[in-house]
């Protein structure tokens, strides 16, 4: 777990959640106060890859989601922590949601779709999937409401992933991040770039567009 339990401990506010979002959201939502003339209050974010991804909180609202701040948090009686920790506790459930999907001639990823985030369970709890995917996991969040997971062992079906990573990241809403990550033992760290097509040696995980097979979305 990559922050503390808080010593305090708050029933969490209903329908909140953690959701994958791109590293430079903060910056983004400052700008977009500034521009309406509103004060500074944070997004209640925290790193989920250093450089490539964040992830944050928001709470249902209707029919869709909106973001949840430092103030909100605060005003729940709840630090950042034991918000984070409790619901990243509930988001471990939504593992039981993935789908395994088949990629032909190449084997099977696992897939997790949410509309209303919980896709980053499966990075929040990658070390479950270990013993079922083995030991040098894939990972890739490329919009906030798909996770995908895949063992490694094979560049075809890498490269297969890369091509499914990158087009989930054009058409679906909310794009996080292209990069592959990869389970080091302890953590999910940087693996490739996902790419349309090969450039070079050194994309290990990039996809072929011609004749590389895609996986099923």
């Amino acid at each position: 777990m990559w922050w503390a339990l808080a010593a305090a401990w708050a029933a969490p506010p209903v329908d909140v959640r953690p959701v994958a979002a791109p590293w430079d959201t903060p910056q983004r939502w400052a700008a977009h106060r500034a521009a309406k003339g509103l004060g500074d209050d944070p997004l209640a974010c925290r790193p989920l890859w250093a450089d490539h991804a964040l992830v944050c909180l928001r709470q249902v609202d209707g029919a869709g989601l909106r973001w949840v701040t430092s103030s909100e948090v605060a005003g729940w009686g709840m630090t950042l922590d034991s918000l984070f920790a409790s619901v990243t506790t509930e988001a471990e459930a939504r593992l039981s949601e993935l789908e395994t999907v088949p990629v032909e001639g190449l084997g099977s990823y696992r897939r997790l779709v949410s509309g209303e985030g919980w896709a980053v369970a499966v990075a929040l709890h990658a070390d479950e999937l270990v013993a079922e995917l083995g030991p040098d996991l894939r990972v890739a969040i490329p919009a906030g409401t798909v996770a995908l997971a895949w063992p490694a062992g094979s560049s075809e079906l890498d490269k297969a992933m890369a091509v499914g990573v990158v087009e989930l990241a054009e058409e679906q809403p909310g794009e996080v991040s292209r990069t592959v990550f990869r389970w080091d033992g302890e953590a999910l760290v940087p693996f490739a770039e996902a790419k349309a097509a090969v450039t070079s040696e050194a994309g290990a995980a990039n996809g072929d567009e011609q004749g590389k097979k895609k996986p099923h979305r």
